[in-house]
């Protein structure tokens, strides 16, 4: 039988996943347990960021496992273990989970595809309402930016040595020591990946960066570490290479990072981030509600007292309705 999601007990009810640690080669597999959010009960976890859709050709060509048993060539996809039962995810995340998972500590991480029952709208559209606080209060976002130099693997004739390429790079790269750099450990082996093997071409034309969900998740954010394959680097790293990045998306991404906490209304973030791309039309609107001043985002079912609220700062705030059951035209 396959993974389900157990109904949510409250509004304020999150899941988190804790991938169990693992070897390149083993069944990927970990564990779904909820919890309310936030409360001083909730454990500590980071947030994956990454992109449903691959970065490029070359990275969607990579094999998901040594064995067809779990890669699912058909649809490009993977199955998992998540609380001893089967689980499909789509191609970029297994590849990022592969390689962010640890061989020697299990991590706990909020993932979209893992921890969202996405069968159910009216769960899905209060799951976004709390997105901002999700984010905000996650130890750090990891940004998963896809394979490094995928294609390093398209001379390799076979999926088994392309597998045993990817294998090999893990155990050499600076991804094995990932949950202990997270945790600002030093050592030789702690630091992050040197920063002249950014690879500043390939960076800048990933479309991760012309996400709206990705602005999303970088502005509220803590701390954020970029993985690229068998590279870890921390922001700082990324941010050292910024005048190479010319005008690509990349460089208004990180700008909005770095300008975070200043206002900006709804409207306003919607003619700034025009260009900006999502899968689905309601959160060309939806992704922005969490960095805007001016708006009070509620799920469906929230029962309020009149049209407004009050921010912090006293200002008056508008009501919108997060409804995953809407049209586009309804957002």
């Amino acid at each position: 039988m396959a993974f389900r999601h157990e109904p949510m007990t409250n509004s304020n009810s999150i899941r988190l996943f804790t991938l169990y640690s693992g070897k390149f080669d083993d069944e990927l597999a970990g564990a779904v347990g909820a919890g309310t959010f936030p409360s001083p009960g909730c454990p500590s976890y980071y947030f994956l960021s990454y992109a449903w859709k691959d970065a490029s050709e070359a990275g969607a060509s990579l094999p998901l496992a040594r064995s067809c048993r779990d890669w699912d060539r058909r649809d490009n996809s993977r199955t998992i273990k998540i609380n001893e039962q089967p689980f499909r995810i789509c191609h970029n995340l297994a590849l990022a989970l592969l390689h962010i998972r640890s061989p020697t500590q299990p991590q706990c991480f909020w993932i979209d595809a893992i921890c969202i029952n996405f069968e159910d709208d009216d769960e899905r559209s209060s799951q976004y309402c709390l997105m901002p606080a999700i984010v905000a209060r996650a130890e750090a976002v990891v940004a998963w930016l896809g394979p490094d130099d995928p294609e390093q693997f398209q001379e390799l004739d076979s999926d088994e040595d392309k597998w045993v390429r990817m294998k090999i790079n893990w155990d050499r790269g600076k991804i094995k020591f990932l949950p202990n750099i997270l945790c600002k450990l030093t050592g030789a082996n702690l630091e992050s990946t040197p920063r002249r093997f950014i690879r500043t071409v390939s960076l800048v034309r990933n479309g991760y960066w012309n996400r709206l969900w990705t602005l999303h998740e970088l502005c509220n954010a803590k701390r954020v570490f970029f993985v690229s394959g068998k590279n870890v680097w921390r922001e700082e790293d990324i941010d050292s290479c910024k005048n190479s990045f010319g005008t690509f998306p990349i460089t208004r991404t990180l700008n909005a990072r770095r300008d975070r906490h200043k206002k900006f209304s709804l409207e306003a973030l919607l003619l700034k981030y025009h260009s900006y791309e999502s899968d689905k039309q309601l959160d060309l609107v939806y992704a922005l509600v969490g960095l805007s001043s001016d708006i009070w985002a509620t799920p469906p079912n929230h029962i309020q007292n009149g049209n407004s609220s009050k921010s912090e700062n006293g200002a008056s705030l508008s009501h919108l309705t997060i409804d995953y059951k809407n049209t586009p035209y309804e957002a």
